[in-house]
């Protein structure tokens, strides 16, 4: 599971990003679950960084490749 919480949206965030941006705080019921917290830009980077796939220039998220690693299905 990924957790996205406490992404900045400061004026900042938003001048350096452009919308739209979205931020999702799940409760984890399972204690065994394999959670990821991503709770800033960074962390966010770094796990674009592991599981990058590059879509007319951009990079997002492999979703396929980062189910393989956390409870996950696509």
């Amino acid at each position: 599971m990924i957790v996205l919480t406490g992404i900045s949206r400061t004026p900042t965030t938003r001048a350096r990003f452009r919308p739209p941006w979205h931020t999702w705080e799940l409760r984890v019921t399972d204690p065994a679950a394999d959670v990821l917290d991503i709770h800033s830009a960074g962390t966010w980077a770094d796990f674009v960084g592991r599981y990058p796939l590059v879509h007319n220039g951009s990079v997002f998220p492999d979703w396929r490749k980062v189910a393989e690693d956390y409870a996950g299905r696509i």
